[in-house]
């Protein structure tokens, strides 16, 4: 999977552990979104940038 694909499919790569999201990619490189949930990235996609 490509970077371009894989930035809409971030919501579907990521997880949950409490009040934390954690998106991790094909490459098993990961990032935390702490205080956030998956419903608030899902509706604020196009805030985040993926290079």
């Amino acid at each position: 999977m490509t970077q371009a694909q894989e930035a809409p499919a971030a919501p579907s790569l990521a997880t949950t552990s409490g009040a934390t999201v954690i998106s991790t990619d094909s490459l098993g490189d990961s990032v935390k979104l702490a205080s956030t949930s998956l419903a608030t990235l899902n509706a604020n996609l196009a805030d985040f940038k993926f290079v």
